[in-house]
């Protein structure tokens, strides 16, 4: 064994158990917000009246796939272009969609309040990560 070796490892474990403490407090502070965001819109949501159902069941795709256009609006939901327009202009009024491409036509919305928390995460990652880097073990 080279001399030191046994330090080196032991800096190297603490620099690992480090990375894994902070992933997991990362982890539960996204999954903290994403639970505040989801009760918030399912309370919000019942504004649309009686496309509130639909609404929920779209927001619950969104989280698996937060881009969408109207056709998959109405593919998903299984209902015609108007309700999925007016759907979905309930949506962005409430502060849910974003349109993002500028179009008249073939327009895609985005759930950016859910994307943002991610956005936020990693942002706030890399500044723990200058830190550790920062502060020598």
């Amino acid at each position: 064994m080279r001399p030191g070796g046994s330090i080196g490892v032991l800096l190297w474990c603490r620099f690992f158990l480090q990375a894994v403490i902070d992933t997991a407090q990362n982890g539960k502070e996204t999954f903290e917000e994403i639970l505040v965001l989801r009760q918030e819109l399912d309370t919000t949501v019942f504004t649309l009246g009686r496309r509130a159902e639909n609404a929920l069941q779209l927001i619950r795709h969104l989280y698996k796939s937060p881009a969408i256009s109207i056709a998959t609006v109405e593919e998903l939901l299984k209902i015609n272009r108007n309700p999925a327009r007016e759907l979905v202009a309930g949506l962005e009024s409430i502060g849910v969609l974003e349109e993002i491409t500028g179009f008249k036509r073939n327009r895609v919305y985005l759930f950016r309040r859910y994307l943002n928390i991610f956005r936020e995460r990693q942002v706030d990652s890399k500044s723990v990560s200058k830190r550790n880097g920062e502060n020598k073990l």
